[in-house]
């Protein structure tokens, strides 16, 4: 990997099979930068079907969908109301060109069964 100015790499692996010392940290960090990409309001751009549905609910387009707006919808077989925004992320390191998507829909199955979907998916 050649060295660039604005990219910072960190190894999570110790070459042994184990972690490497930073590795938490790293993790750690990752999950709180995803966390607040998800919640900033100003990144997301709510597809037609999306903005017509908080409109409708009278929900605002920039509420963050995390647990979940107020109205949750029903919940059983017959509830497929996906909500979807899009986005692109505003720094400039590795993978920001790539297009950013956030989406809330019910999915009537066990905790269980979801991770076990989630898992299997190629």
């Amino acid at each position: 990997v050649q060295f660039h100015i604005d990219e910072n790499w960190v190894c999570l692996d110790d070459g042994k099979g184990s972690h490497s010392p930073i590795a938490p940290q790293a993790v750690d960090a990752l999950v709180a930068m995803g966390f607040r990409a998800a919640c900033d309001p100003m990144m997301w751009t709510p597809t037609s079907k999306t903005r017509k549905y908080m409109t409708e609910k009278g929900l605002r387009f920039d509420d963050v969908p995390i647990p979940g707006p107020l109205e949750e919808g029903e919940g059983g077989l017959g509830d497929s109301t996906c909500l979807v925004w899009s986005g692109k992320f505003a720094h400039k390191y590795h993978g920001h060109e790539q297009p950013a998507v956030r989406s809330q829909g019910i999915v009537n199955m066990s905790p269980e069964e979801l991770v076990d979907l989630i898992m299997d998916s190629k």
